[in-house]
Order: C-alpha cells, then sequence, then structure tokens
C-alpha cells in the first residue's frame, strides 16, 4: 500500500509539472533567506571536511537588461557584502545573468546578457543548447586551436530529496559545461567535435523554495593527468520574507559587488545596490591606504548603481587597490588589482 501511495503522488505531481510555470518555483518578494551548506567533494563523492555556509537573500525585484529579475546577493555569515545573481522567471522557463568573462587581455568571452538556463517545458532526458560559443585560442607551444565552449542542460523530471531543511518532491536538471575540439570537414558538413572536458552539474527545484540541492560531481581530464574535487550545495534553512526582522535585512540589503574584470589593465565597474536613497561616497586607495581619488560623492535614490574607474587618469603602478563605498552609517571596501 505504501509503494503504491508513492507511485501515485509521483505519478500525480508528474502531470502537474506539465502546466507549471517558473513563478512557481522562485519566490520573489523581497526579504527571503536560503541559508545553504557548500561542501568540497573528493574523488569519490564524498563531502569533505566542515561545510562553508553561505546566505543567499533577494534585496529587489525588477526589470534588468530587460526582464523582470530577481536581484540575489550571495554573503558567509556575519558578512554584509556579497556578490550578486540575477535570477529572471518567464513562462516555463528560468534564465539567469552572468558577466562577461575576461583573463587579462589574453582572453575574453562575452556572454549574452540571458541563458535560458531551467527549462520545464523541454523532454525528459533531452539536452537543450544553453548556451554555445566556437572561436580560437592560442596556447604556448600547442599553436591555434579551434575550440567551442558548450553548456547545455537536460530535464531529468521529478526526484524526492532529503536536505537539513526537509523533504522535498523536487524536478532534476542535469547541466553539462563542455569545451570541444573542433575538427573541419568539407562544407556543407559542420565541424565535429570532440570532448575534451566536460563538467557535470546536477541540480533540484523545489516549489516555493528554488534551488535546494546542486552537486558538482568530481571529474578527471585524462589529457592532463589531472583530478579535480566536486561540490554540493544543500538547503539548510529558508526564512521567508515575513519571518526576517527589519533591522537584519537592512544590514543585508547593502551590497559592494566585487569590480569587473578583476584583475584589469585599464578600466573597471564598481557596481552597488543601495536599500534607500542617501549620500553615497566611492573612494580608490592604494596598498599604502592613501586615497588615489574620489569617484562619487552624490545623493542617489535606492537601487543598483554602477560607476566606472579609469586606472590610465592617474599614472598608477600594477598592483593591490582599494574601493570603498561609504553613508551616513555604512561603509565597506573591497580590494582589486590592477595588471599595467
Amino acid at each position: 500500500m505504501k509503494k503504491f501511495l508513492i507511485i501515485f503522488i509521483l505519478s500525480l505531481a508528474t502531470v502537474q509539472l506539465k502546466s507549471q510555470t517558473a513563478l512557481q518555483y522562485v519566490p520573489t518578494q523581497v526579504g527571503n533567506v536560503w541559508v545553504m551548506n557548500n561542501y568540497v567533494l573528493d574523488s569519490t563523492g564524498t563531502p569533505v571536511g566542515q561545510p562553508q555556509v553561505l546566505i543567499d537573500s533577494t534585496v529587489a525585484y525588477q526589470i534588468f537588461k530587460g526582464k523582470q529579475s530577481l536581484f540575489v546577493i550571495r554573503r558567509p555569515p556575519n558578512v554584509n557584502i556579497g556578490d550578486t545573481n540575477w535570477i529572471a522567471p518567464s513562462g516555463q522557463s528560468i534564465f539567469t545573468h552572468q558577466r562577461s568573462i575576461q583573463i587579462d587581455t589574453i582572453f575574453t568571452l562575452n556572454l549574452p546578457d540571458w541563458f535560458e538556463y531551467y527549462r520545464f517545458a523541454t523532454s525528459l532526458g533531452s539536452f537543450y543548447t544553453i548556451y554555445r560559443f566556437d572561436t580560437t585560442l592560442t596556447v604556448p607551444q600547442l599553436g591555434t586551436l579551434p575550440l567551442r565552449f558548450l553548456l547545455r542542460g537536460a530535464r531529468l523530471g521529478l526526484d524526492t530529496v532529503t536536505v537539513p531543511a526537509g523533504f522535498f518532491f523536487a524536478v532534476k536538471f542535469k547541466i553539462e559545461a563542455k569545451v570541444q575540439y573542433l575538427i573541419s570537414l568539407p562544407p556543407p558538413l559542420p565541424p565535429f567535435a570532440i570532448d575534451l572536458v566536460t563538467i557535470p552539474f546536477n541540480d533540484w527545484l523545489a516549489q516555493g523554495r528554488y534551488l535546494i540541492k546542486s552537486v558538482q560531481e568530481p571529474f578527471r581530464i585524462d589529457t592532463l593527468g589531472l583530478s579535480l574535487p566536486g561540490t554540493m550545495r544543500e538547503l539548510v534553512e529558508f526564512r521567508s520574507a515575513s519571518s526576517v526582522d527589519f533591522e537584519d535585512m537592512n544590514s543585508l540589503n547593502y551590497v559592494l559587488n566585487q569590480n569587473f574584470p578583476n584583475p584589469f589593465n585599464s578600466k573597471t565597474v564598481i557596481s552597488f545596490y543601495l536599500p534607500k536613497d542617501e549620500n553615497v561616497t566611492i573612494k580608490v586607495y592604494n596598498s599604502l591606504g592613501q586615497q588615489v581619488t574620489e569617484l562619487l560623492n552624490e545623493f542617489l535614490v535606492s537601487g543598483m548603481h554602477s560607476i566606472e574607474f579609469d586606472a590610465n587618469r592617474f599614472n598608477l603602478t600594477s598592483g593591490v587597490y582599494f574601493y570603498s563605498l561609504e553613508t551616513r552609517n555604512k561603509k565597506f571596501s573591497r580590494s582589486m588589482i590592477y595588471l599595467k
């Protein structure tokens, strides 16, 4: 009887999944808090040591790069600054925004504004392309390599998941990040892709909670004889907006993001979030604590803001510099690396 009941519940949930929308999986109220345990996994997939605790908190739900987006700040406990993640539930898909990738002046990967990351309206087990980019990369002693960067996903259906926060019926997605070597074929045939590196992820999403578990499996690069550990995130606690007191949220809402790109060799952008209208000062200091410049000193409305820092204007030497955000009652700072 118990087995029949479980099968019945799973069958009912499968039918309901076809008509569900992304909004059912992404709670968009400002003030929600997720507490997550983050583990390192050894080559067998076993957690090693004590977890790192990270806290995600929603600070805004507004238009960002053309989509109604949830602003999520990730930070360690007892730290007021963190990194911003952008999530946009739309129809039967969840979109995510990632900053472009730059490795000094060697390589830049300009990413689209949005990735259609989780697709609910897709056949079970069938991979869909999230992002694909073909390029050539010059590697010392190896020459110029034609490469493809591929990010793809597949919906694997409903799964029962137990995490420290409880027991959930969740939708499971498999995500793969690949680097492939391209072999040209005679036209009109497309190039043939050979996998060089594949990094697999498994994600579980529950209604009203979003991501409750994520596992990046350990993997090995045979050509380099290199084994890399995996990671696992599990939901420990979810606090809805109504259960978070005002004082706690007031400290969470101030955000000073890491500058991008970093390291940088000319210009970089500093972005920050304000929970209320107030006067803000942004300053840059050298490693001796001497002020290089005051980038900003004015009254700003609440919300996301950004400002550009052009190091070429100040005849700086390569090294570590610091930037700070100051308001009447708050002060935050971060470091950045300038490579001339």
